[in-house]
């Protein structure tokens, strides 16, 4: 029903197609970790001045920060690949302790 709503189309020409690229990267994160908002993870995506997309991924632990990496790509053309770079990235700073310990705490 509200993809045929006759607003979609004129909503859809004032939508900021490379904001809906960084917000769709941002939750596809959170998403592909299992978050939502008790999770300690904070994602933030933005395109620079030189045209790359620029990615800051947190993970708190015990109210601290334990992981953090930030990278720049100008490869990803899909919000899901921007994830999955960012994901791996996590993985490699220690991000699957700190996902067990989330998973403990919520039992």
């Amino acid at each position: 029903m509200y993809d045929s709503h006759p607003l979609k189309k004129k909503i859809k020409e004032l939508e900021c197609t490379a904001t809906r690229f960084m917000t769709d990267a941002e939750r596809k994160v959170l998403e592909l970790l299992g978050g939502d908002c008790q999770m300690p993870v904070g994602v933030y995506a933005h395109k620079t001045k030189k045209g790359k997309i620029s990615v800051h991924a947190h993970v708190f632990a015990n109210e601290k920060l334990f992981s953090y990496v930030k990278f720049e790509s100008d490869k990803p053309t899909k919000p899901e690949v921007l994830a999955e770079m960012t994901i791996e990235k996590l993985k490699a700073s220690k991000l699957k302790e700190v996902l067990k310990e989330l998973a403990r705490k919520k039992k």
